[in-house]
C-alpha cells in the first residue's frame, strides 16, 4: 500500500505503510523485555527488579505510585519517601535487619 506525502519544495515521496517501523508490532513480533539497569543503591533496585517480576514498566510504576518521575531516571541519592509509596504499591514491607556480632 502506497500513500503519497508533499516533501520539501516540489520533491514528492512515497511512504510504504506496510514497511513502517511500527509494522512488526501489528504482526505479534516482540522483543523480549529488559530488566532494569542497576543504579547502585540496592533500595531502588530492589524496587525495579520486582516491578519488573510483576510485569511492571517503570513509567507504570511511577504512576501507580505516585512517585512523578522518580523511577524513570538514575537516581543519585535514596528518596525513602518515594521508595515506601512503591513499596506499598507492589503490596510488600520495609523492614531493617541488624546483623548480630
Amino acid at each position: 500500500m502506497l500513500r503519497m506525502g508533499s516533501g520539501i519544495g516540489r520533491h514528492r515521496f512515497k511512504i510504504r505503510l506496510d514497511r513502517a517501523p511500527y509494522s512488526r508490532l501489528l504482526r505479534g513480533w516482540r522483543r523480549p523485555r529488559k530488566p532494569p539497569k542497576a543504579t547502585g543503591l540496592m533500595a531502588d533496585d530492589t524496587v525495579r527488579a520486582r516491578a519488573f517480576t510483576h510485569r511492571l514498566t517503570l513509567r507504570d510504576l511511577a504512576d501507580l505510585s505516585r512517585t512523578r518521575g522518580y523511577f524513570l531516571r538514575k537516581p543519585f541519592r535514596t528518596n525513602w519517601k518515594n521508595i515506601g509509596k512503591a513499596v506499598e504499591t507492589l503490596e510488600g514491607s520495609m523492614s531493617i535487619v541488624w546483623s548480630t556480632q
